[in-house]
């Protein structure tokens, strides 16, 4: 298994596992007061940017829970081409390519 950068998500104050609700009731991977149903993977892979605006946040963004911004999760050295991860992730038992997935 490849480990690659963390999620902006993780360092955001309205982030949620969807393992906090009961089974039933859990989205189908993370989520968040922005995007209850669960958070599209450009903004989870790290391929926006949501201390911006992003469509369909509620108007809900980035807000800091104890740990800093992640900066290096826009480093382009991790990063391919249109944001996409250079080695693949593996995240709730699937694996990723990052934000262009």
């Amino acid at each position: 298994m490849t480990t690659g950068p963390k999620s902006q998500c993780s360092a955001c104050v309205h982030f949620r596992s969807p393992f906090s609700l009961p089974r039933g009731q859990r989205p189908p991977g993370p989520f968040c007061a922005a995007f209850p149903a669960g958070i599209p993977n450009q903004v989870f892979w790290n391929g926006l940017d949501h201390r911006e605006p992003i469509d369909g946040d509620h108007g809900v963004r980035w807000e800091f829970n104890g740990e800093p911004f992640p900066q290096w999760a826009f480093q382009t050295d991790r990063l391919g081409v249109g944001g996409a991860l250079a080695e693949p992730v593996i995240l709730f038992g699937r694996e990723h390519a990052g934000a262009g997935q």
